[in-house]
């Protein structure tokens, strides 16, 4: 009896995690690839990933020990599905060693693993309508975190080197916020930056958060 219960358990627990990843990498391919191709930066990053709220949802209904396991996968298929653009990238900013490893960890492994503190302020042992602030105070976290993280990358590892491609890339950002000298104020670039992110993944992330629980409890409501 004990051991089915051990075997019904960890099967569960398979299904889950099973469920959560495959769904994330499915609309990380679909929709990176073909429905938000538009939200793409020129040298790398995405203004928004609809992928991040899956992640959010796995970490709201999920466990921590099991949400966490979701986020390293999804963390590996990040690094490897990114592989040949940052080999591309790496040839075109001649990134040394120390280089590769910060750019990887700030802007692959640990905003990835960061997304596993989605839930660390909900109670799981009550509803999930009444969660809502701690949902909000989990992705203000998450999402602040995040940004720190990109900006660590973005100030130490491609700052100085995207500036040398600045009147390709981003003429239209500097003249839009009436840049001047640009190289004395890279501090000031990469704080408006990710400050930007953070801002659009947060308020994105909220509104479709919150639609899909609304569906989710709706469905629960009246069907089960």
């Amino acid at each position: 009896m004990f051991m089915r219960l051990l075997n019904n358990c960890i099967l569960r627990k398979v299904v889950l995690v099973s469920y959560f990843l495959s769904l994330v990498i499915f609309i990380d391919l679909v929709f990176g690839k073909v429905l938000t191709s538009f939200l793409h930066l020129p040298l790398g990053g995405q203004l928004f990933k609809i992928s991040l709220v899956i992640l959010c949802l796995s970490g709201i209904y999920n466990s921590f020990l099991i949400h966490l396991l979701i986020c390293c996968l999804y963390a590996v298929f990040h690094l490897i599905k990114s592989y040949n653009f940052f080999i591309s990238l790496n040839q075109i900013f001649l990134l040394n060693k120390i280089q590769l490893f910060i750019s990887c960890i700030f802007d692959y492994i640990l905003p990835d693993l960061l997304m596993s503190l989605v839930g660390v302020f909900i109670n799981k042992k009550v509803f999930i309508t009444k969660n809502k602030k701690n949902i909000f105070f989990g992705l203000l976290l998450v999402y602040s975190l995040r940004s720190c993280s990109f900006f660590i990358s973005s100030y130490w590892v491609y700052a100085n080197m995207q500036l040398s491609l600045s009147n390709v890339w981003y003429d239209w950002f500097f003249n839009l916020f009436h840049v001047k000298n640009v190289n004395n104020q890279i501090l000031l670039i990469c704080l408006t930056y990710c400050l930007g992110i953070f801002i659009i993944n947060f308020i994105l992330s909220n509104i479709l958060l919150f639609f899909i629980l609304s569906k989710i409890t709706y469905f629960f409501d009246k069907y089960l």
